[in-house]
């Protein structure tokens, strides 16, 4: 059975959203609290039941999943995860009945999505199966990192309530890795993937202990230095027998190469964090540098200019803009994507067939799940 994530879902898309006028009611969380929801907090399946007869009372219907498997094994998910590493990735204390409400309903969904996915992939019937429910998953946290990117809301409780499940995803994502090293296919995020989603400004805040990025770094510095969880190999770089850490990719969501003539600029991406995320699949694939440069690499410009076409097809720009009545060709979103990485693909590009296409949206997992901007 594939994992649902139908708590975060109904807290950033349903009746749980933090920003809803009905959910701002101080005294409506201090009774949903008092009726057995706080007794047991430390519980996850007394706790979701507790909970789902609290909130019928304000209309609130919520599905709750296998229940019962997370019961027979509510530490079945931690017996080869070190614990001391993922302890920094804690989420914020919270301050009032509203903070406390979202505060255990994070941590308890944290608990009994963990248990009830490790469940799941251990009753697995074969390791194709097993590798289908991990990508399942990490897809759908991957996902749900997009969207928290994309909400622009900034009232307290909102803010509190999607810096928790920020936190939640990252060290869910993580813990995953770390118990199914086995079972990860090559679409997984790398470490810069994931910063560049939940804290992309890591570098400036990561000093901070209190913050995001201060949490991930006291997480990232105390698990190299204990070395309990090896170090995926897109981040590594080899040099005289030596291992270093790639640098950390930095999103730039504007355009950078002065001088280009062509008809696009960056105001035509149609969904910027998603093609922020795109180009660090790019980077940790190899095909661009950290300065964005086309790296050159045999064959890579032919499979690059199959991309272009991958991610035309998946509408990641506008078809025209208010300077140019008239569509743009397939040609100019290559000129301009040629521009931004320092190559030239024109002779690639038109040369590319629909069956090469295919191939290399075979070859790499990110490709073949990129969400479209349709």
């Amino acid at each position: 059975m594939l994992l649902r994530l139908s708590i975060f879902n109904d807290i950033l898309f349903g009746t749980l959203a933090p920003w809803r006028p009905e959910n701002t009611n101080e005294d409506k969380f201090k009774n949903i609290l008092d009726n057995q929801v706080r007794k047991h907090k430390d519980n996850p399946v007394k706790f979701f039941h507790a909970l789902t007869i609290s909130l019928k009372a304000w209309s609130i219907n919520l599905k709750i999943d296998n229940l019962p498997e997370a019961e027979k094994l509510p530490k079945f998910a931690y017996k080869q995860i070190d614990q001391e590493s993922f302890n920094f990735l804690t989420i914020p204390d919270f301050y009032d009945k509203a903070t406390e409400f979202y505060y255990y309903l994070i941590q308890n969904e944290h608990q009994k999505i963990l248990s009830e996915f490790a469940y799941n992939v251990s009753k697995a019937k074969n390791n194709v199966t097993a590798k289908y429910q991990v990508s399942s998953v990490l897809k759908k946290i991957e996902y749900y990192m997009v969207q928290i990117r994309g909400k622009n809301i900034s009232d307290n409780l909102s803010a509190f309530v999607l810096e928790a499940l920020s936190i939640s995803l990252f060290r869910l994502y993580e813990e995953i890795k770390v118990m199914f090293p086995e079972l990860l296919g090559p679409d997984t995020l790398t470490e810069t993937d994931i910063i560049s989603l939940i804290a992309p400004d890591y570098e400036i805040n990561k000093n901070d202990e209190n913050g995001i990025s201060g949490k991930i770094n006291r997480y990232f510095q105390n698990r190299n230095t204990k070395n309990t969880i090896k170090v995926s190999e897109p981040d590594i770089l080899f040099s005289s027998g030596r291992q270093t850490e790639k640098p950390h990719f930095i999103q730039r969501k504007c355009d950078f190469n002065d001088g280009f003539k062509g008809k696009l600029s960056y105001d035509e991406v149609v969904n910027k964090e998603l093609f922020a995320l795109f180009e660090s699949h790019l980077y940790n694939n190899g095909f661009i540098d950290i300065d964005y440069h086309f790296t050159n690499k045999h064959s890579l410009k032919k499979e690059l200019a199959a991309i272009y076409h991958i991610l035309i097809q998946k509408k990641y720009f506008r078809e025209r803009n208010f300077k140019h009545q008239s569509k743009f060709r397939n040609a100019d979103y290559r000129q301009y994507l040629d521009n931004r990485y320092f190559v030239d693909t024109s002779q690639q590009f038109r040369r590319t067939t629909p069956n090469y296409i295919k191939t290399i949206s075979n070859k790499y997992f990110w490709l073949d799940t990129l969400q479209s901007c349709h």
